[in-house]
């Protein structure tokens, strides 16, 4: 078994995930926030 076997996730009573989707997180938010974070990285590292 592995990660792409999980189709709903429970937690805590809560429904994490439903058919792959998570239901507990703005995805959108989260990778745009993690774009704004690695580009920042990579300029630090670049120069």
């Amino acid at each position: 078994m592995t990660g792409r076997d999980v189709i709903t996730t429970i937690g805590n009573g809560k429904v994490l995930m439903k058919d792959r989707e998570i239901k507990v997180a703005d995805t959108k938010e989260i990778m745009a926030k993690c774009r704004e974070s690695s580009a920042k990285l990579w300029k630090s590292i670049n120069g």
